[in-house]
Formats: structure tokens, C-alpha cells, sequence
């Protein structure tokens, strides 16, 4: 199968509004709508089989509502949704096993933009929760000094000494602005 692993897509409601605020942050045009009909017309055309989905919840109360846009594209045959978590959430350990008995394979963090640094205690309690039972894809880097990026390589390397058994994928190169 021929996949990337690395999408985002946004529920049709808030598509414009998260695209626009990327937009800011980032000072880059996004490529496309943001919305699964663009993706998959995208795939086709790449003459890819399908694509992992992310969505990361910027605070706690995102949580559910993001989770459930993953679990509505579930039955999707070509996208491969992950759910997000976030430290400060409540009750992490309920919405884990709810996304893990549904069938959703892993978990998109994006601690700049939730607010965590990777080797804080917060997250690490959340790391041992989560285990093995998902394959998590973590943006590492930003565009910031490395020293002050909550998500730099040097921090992942601790959560990955720290928590050696699931599957962690380094987004960006394993460090965006920072290779």
C-alpha cells in the first residue's frame, strides 16, 4: 500500500478558519481545502492508496470534539485517522480506551501548539498511559531556537528514552527548522 502518513484535513465547519490560522502561523499556503474531498482527489492524483489523518486538540475541551471527527472517519476506506490527547485532559485514560476499542491505530500531538513541552512530567504521565497500544506521530520542531521549542529533536530523544515501546514517527525530518 502506498500511503502518506503525514495529512490533515478539518471537518467542513472549521476547514476555512483552521487553514487561515495555519496560514498565519506559519506564513505558508496550505496545499488544498482542508476538507476529505480535496485529499482524496489528491491521492489520486499522487497515485497514492490512502493517508493517515491528523488532528491535534489545542486544548482540553478539543478533545472529544477532534476525537470524534477521527471516529467519523473510521469507516473510510482510503483515510486512516489518528485521535489526539491532550495533557491537561481529565480523563485521558477513558478516552484512550474509548479510541482504542474503536479501532483508531494512533495519536497526533503537536506540543507547540498544545502547550506541553516533551519532556515535561504532564506528558510523561499521559506516555505512561498510552503505552503501546498506539503508534504516535509527534511534530518536532517549529520555528524557534531549539532550546526554547516545547518540541525539539533533544526532547523527543528524552521521550524516547524514556518510553522505548511504541511506534513514535518524527514529523518534519525529526525536527522542522531545525535539520
Amino acid at each position: 500500500m502506498r500511503l502518506d502518513v503525514h495529512t490533515h484535513i478539518f471537518h467542513p465547519k472549521v476547514a476555512a478558519r483552521v487553514l487561515a490560522q495555519l496560514t498565519s502561523h506559519y506564513d505558508i499556503d496550505p496545499v488544498g481545502s482542508g476538507i476529505a474531498d480535496d485529499l482524496l482527489a489528491r491521492l489520486d492524483t499522487a497515485g497514492l492508496d490512502a493517508a493517515v489523518v491528523h488532528t491535534a486538540a489545542t486544548e482540553p475541551a478539543q478533545v472529544i470534539p477532534a476525537n470524534n471527527w477521527a471516529l467519523e472517519l473510521l469507516p473510510h476506506p482510503r483515510l486512516i485517522p489518528f485521535g489526539t490527547m491532550h495533557p491537561d485532559y481529565p480523563d485521558a485514560e477513558a478516552e484512550l480506551n474509548r479510541l482504542e476499542l474503536a479501532g483508531i491505530r494512533g495519536l497526533k500531538f503537536h506540543p507547540d501548539f498544545q502547550d506541553f513541552a516533551l519532556n515535561e512530567p504532564r506528558f510523561f504521565r499521559l506516555m505512561e498511559m498510552i503505552g503501546a497500544r498506539f503508534m504516535l506521530m509527534i511534530h518536532v520542531g517549529d520555528a524557534c531556537p531549539a532550546s526554547q521549542c516545547k518540541s525539539s529533536p533533544d526532547k523527543l530523544a528524552q521521550v524516547r528514552a524514556a518510553f522505548p515501546a511504541p511506534t513514535i514517527i518524527a514529523a518534519h525530518m525529526g525536527g522542522w527548522k531545525h535539520w
